[in-house]
């Protein structure tokens, strides 16, 4: 597929997946994943619609003539996000293959500023299992964005951790604490504490001194990740996971306001969901 971009003049960069199988196993084998996610860049956008039609991709939400305006693929109600679209091939098969094509990182009301560009700049190279060796995020932006891909869906399931833990595992010379300064830029340092937190607490991963010191004042940040490995062995659903989420999300950020654009989007499409 990443070939096949090429030819049509597109450079994409895989992130999750059996990339990060990769990165943090070093066996894809051990990561399930139900679909490929490729950055592009925004200019690429309508030279990629067109290479994925050419390789028998239908569009699971078409693009609206400004790109920005994509919804998202829950329901047409939903807010747009503007920086993802969904593409499949065979679907309804057992031989499916769901592609999504990124040009930003999180849905717009999740405010997560981390600029592509820097990714670009920083990818490393990863080899897969097959002896193909592809191009994907830094370990330091892998951890960065795993710890707010886990925070933005409120830590739903125990996989999120075990990825950060398994990234930090596995590259023993990974910076946690220039990790922490990447994320205190673009407002995120309590959003990554916490995903190093609960991956040391319940998964023994190695962090450097210097790391747990940093994160020991922030007091929240304690009883933040107390709360959240609670809940990681609790049921929730219905109208308590609704508040339990919001008040996540306005805790885990490092400004006030963006806490609440998160929990204002979660409360309108919740609503005009139950309506």
């Amino acid at each position: 597929l990443l070939d096949h971009l090429n030819g049509h003049g597109v450079a994409a960069l895989p992130f999750k997946g059996p990339v990060l199988a990769a990165m943090a196993y070093a066996d894809e084998n051990l990561r399930t994943f139900t679909d490929l996610d490729l950055l592009i860049h925004e200019r690429d956008v309508e030279r990629t619609v067109r290479a994925l039609k050419a390789a028998g991709f239908a569009e699971k939400n078409p693009l609206q003539p400004n790109h920005a305006t994509t919804w998202t693929s829950y329901a047409p109600w939903h807010h747009p996000h503007g920086n993802a679209n969904g593409y499949v091939r065979n679907a309804g098969t057992s031989g499916a293959l769901h592609v999504d094509i990124h040009w930003g990182l999180a849905s717009r009301y999740f405010l997560f500023p981390m600029e592509p560009d820097a990714l670009w700049k920083r990818r490393e190279r990863v080899t897969l299992d097959n002896g193909v060796t592809v191009d994907t995020f830094s370990p330091e932006d892998a951890l960065v964005f795993q710890s707010m891909h886990a925070a933005k869906d409120g830590y739903y399931r125990l996989g999120h951790v075990c990825d950060i833990a398994e990234l930090l595992r596995s590259h023993p010379r990974l910076d946690a604490t220039t990790v922490l300064e990447r994320a205190r830029a673009v407002h995120c340092e309590r959003m990554v504490g916490l995903g190093l937190r609960i991956s040391r607490d319940l998964l023994d991963a190695p962090l450097p001194e210097e790391a747990l010191n940093r994160m020991a004042g922030d007091p929240a940040l304690e009883r933040l990740s107390r709360r959240v490995q609670a809940a990681l062995f609790r049921h929730r659903h219905g109208v308590p996971l609704f508040f339990h989420r919001a008040w996540f999300h306005l805790q885990v950020r490092d400004r006030m306001r963006d806490g609440l654009g998160a929990v204002y989007h979660t409360f309108r499409t919740s609503l005009r969901s139950a309506f």
